[in-house]
């Protein structure tokens, strides 16, 4: 800008910073994680001072940085927004969690003679894989329903893992 007045001029100037657009991005290292599970996000964008704001917060690890930890409860679209010299741009990830099972057994007579012989009943849902292990060193059992024989005397934890269509224990 020029101006003149009588004989003297006047110059001013304004040093005008125009950035290419900041192409946010957003994701996850994986998109489907079990219940109580943790996953990386990642966002990406601007020219090298972009900041970083993830929405919802809850559950994650830091949201004002570019790779939080999240922690979901459930299934959760993350929006982030990504600022930088004026600039705005957003990008999403959603993360799909699938509930664990919980394993839950009856048992039929659990105290007796040596050798015992006790059916167990797996009453658990939405299940497809079963590992019982019978606390007496013998092999585990991957049947939903098992009977197991135990031929020595004492005391014994029996636990039963179970697993669902998502691969989650």
């Amino acid at each position: 800008f020029t101006a003149t007045y009588d004989s003297c001029t006047f110059t001013d100037s304004v040093l005008v910073q125009v950035i290419n657009d900041l192409n946010a991005m957003a994701t996850a290292d994986t998109s489907v994680i079990c219940g109580e599970d943790s996953v990386q996000l990642n966002a990406t964008g601007g020219i090298g001072g972009a900041q970083f704001t993830w929405i919802p917060e809850n559950g994650l690890s830091d949201p004002t940085i570019a790779n939080p930890v999240a922690s979901p409860s459930q299934s959760t679209t993350y929006l982030v927004a990504v600022t930088e010299a004026g600039c705005f741009d957003t990008a999403e990830v959603t993360v799909d969690v699938i509930p664990r099972p919980e394993a839950a057994f009856i048992n039929s007579n659990p105290d007796g003679c040596v050798p015992l012989e006790v059916s167990f009943t797996s009453v658990s849902t939405d299940v497809i894989n079963y590992i019982w292990n019978f606390g007496d060193g013998s092999m585990v059992d991957n049947t939903a329903d098992p009977f197991h024989e135990f031929t020595e005397p004492g005391t014994y934890t029996v636990t039963l893992v179970t697993e669902n269509t998502g691969g989650c224990q």
